[in-house]
């Protein structure tokens, strides 16, 4: 696979995670909401909900990271490096992208060992439901993974596009 099968399949992969996301938050929404009428209207709350929306919030937020990274979505601050010479800023952009890797493959690396432990402990929530918490330690590394293939594909793409550029 060459640099462009990897660029359509991460791309694939990061609109996947954004379109779990959105559905993440529908179904977020929709059990609070059901919980908020159930307690308050019928006297009957759903068990589990707070959990479950626990849950689906790590997975809503890391899933979508790499959709809004190849978006170039993710908040910038541009104080100072406009103001500097292009070498400076293409060196500080490079800088800032590895940096990002390094963080992220940090978290998916000590993520899939949380939820490997998690599974293999049989790691349950407490309480009246007992809900398995790796698979919502398993999001986090997944979307630490997609990130980290957004990045790697936009480190190739700007050194491409500078070596083309001289």
């Amino acid at each position: 696979m060459g640099f462009e099968g990897f660029k359509k399949c991460v791309l694939f992969m990061g609109r996947g995670g954004n379109i779990l996301g959105s559905v993440g938050i529908v179904v977020m929404m929709l059990l609070v909401c059901g919980d908020v009428i159930g307690r308050y209207v019928l006297r009957k709350p759903i068990v589990g909900a707070f959990e479950l929306t626990e849950f689906l919030m790590a997975g809503i937020i890391f899933i979508g990271f790499a959709y809004s990274q190849a978006q170039k979505a993710h908040l910038k601050i541009g104080l100072l490096l406009p103001r500097l010479p292009q070498n400076a800023q293409f060196f500080f952009q490079i800088f800032n992208l590895v940096v990002t890797f390094l963080f992220f493959a940090l978290i998916a690396w000590r993520g899939i060992v949380g939820s490997w432990e998690a599974y293999a402990l049989d790691d349950k929530t407490p309480g009246l439901v007992r809900i398995p918490y790796w698979p919502a330690k398993a999001v986090v590394p997944l979307g630490a993974v997609l990130l980290c293939s957004q990045i790697l594909m936009d480190l190739l793409e700007g050194l491409q596009e500078r070596r083309l550029r001289k």
